[in-house]
């Protein structure tokens, strides 16, 4: 490749890093600006449907460090925001955990919908929103 691992190491923590690096860059950055989850995966999605097998190798859960927790951790994000302007603490343990669950749930039902051969980006959406936790009711006006 002609690069000196120095120059990469200049760049980049680790290949783990360089990954998130190319996937926010090719993939998330469609979404740069949507503030709501379905927002967020109504951009998302689509780009992710072009290169699934991509996608499913680079979120591994077998693998600490691949993308799953970093997908998870955007999904919590937006959650969180949504969660926050219905005025739901975070000090509350059962919201956080809560809000978790459904991240990771979300990823998960990401991964399982990629891996079925994705049908309508714009129907999974619905699906997600529908499937936000009691809890979370008022937060899915915002999602």
């Amino acid at each position: 490749m002609g690069i000196c691992k120095g120059t990469f190491y200049k760049y980049y923590c680790d290949k783990y890093d360089l990954l998130q690096k190319c996937f926010v860059k090719h993939y998330y950055a469609v979404a740069e600006g949507q503030k709501s989850l379905t927002g967020f995966l109504s951009l998302v999605l689509p780009a992710f449907a072009r290169t699934p097998k991509v996608i499913l190798h680079a979120m591994s859960e077998s693998d600490p460090d691949s993308l799953f927790s970093f997908h998870t951790n955007l999904l919590k994000t937006r959650i969180l925001a949504a969660a926050e302007e219905e005025g739901l603490s975070m000090e509350d343990a059962r919201v956080a955990y809560a809000v978790s669950f459904y991240a990771e749930s979300v990823t998960r039902m990401t991964m399982a919908w990629l891996a079925s051969g994705p049908a309508s980006p714009e129907k999974f959406v619905e699906h997600i929103r529908d499937m936000c936790p009691a809890l979370l009711t008022g937060v899915a006006a915002h999602l």
